[in-house]
């Protein structure tokens, strides 16, 4: 964990034993209809606010009220299909509590950037608890994949 300008940096490597293009496809691409499907006790739903939910498009996801992930707002910022890389922004996510004001994750499953909201000091325990959260959606989407082999096994 570094912090740089009150931005706290986080550098992860999560092993996978399905493809990685499966889990881009699941985890970023068509998140809204697989996430509500294998977390239903955890998102209720996810809104797509555009029709192709590439560049610009911004999901809404509804949690189910009482569970640890909440609601949020993800917009894709950039998205390359040939090499797995994403970047997107969450925001109006209260996992965190009032403390981020938003977080810009580029992935490979590489690097979070945490932007915390005004003044807001975060420690090391605040932000791995929140990391287990996202990681919950990981572990769903892993196992679901690795159980079912024939979902996203065409990259179309």
């Amino acid at each position: 964990m570094a912090a740089e300008n009150g931005v706290i940096t986080i550098t992860d490597e999560v092993p996978c034993l399905v493809s990685p293009a499966r889990m881009f496809r699941a985890i970023f691409v068509d998140n809204h209809t697989l996430i509500p499907q294998i977390m239903p006790h955890a998102v209720n739903h996810v809104d797509l606010h555009s029709s192709d939910g590439g560049v610009g498009n911004v999901k809404h996801v509804t949690g189910v009220e009482g569970a640890s992930m909440g609601d949020m707002k993800l917009k894709m910022d950039e998205i390359d299909m040939e090499n797995l890389t994403c970047k997107y922004t969450v925001s109006d996510c209260n996992a965190y509590g009032d403390m981020v004001d938003f977080l810009v994750s580029e992935c490979k499953f590489v690097t979070n950037n945490f932007h915390p909201e005004g003044d807001a000091k975060m420690d090391e325990e605040e932000i791995k608890a929140g990391r287990e959260k996202a990681m919950e959606i990981y572990d769903f989407v892993h196992a679901y994949l690795a159980n079912n082999p024939d979902v996203f096994a065409n990259n179309t």
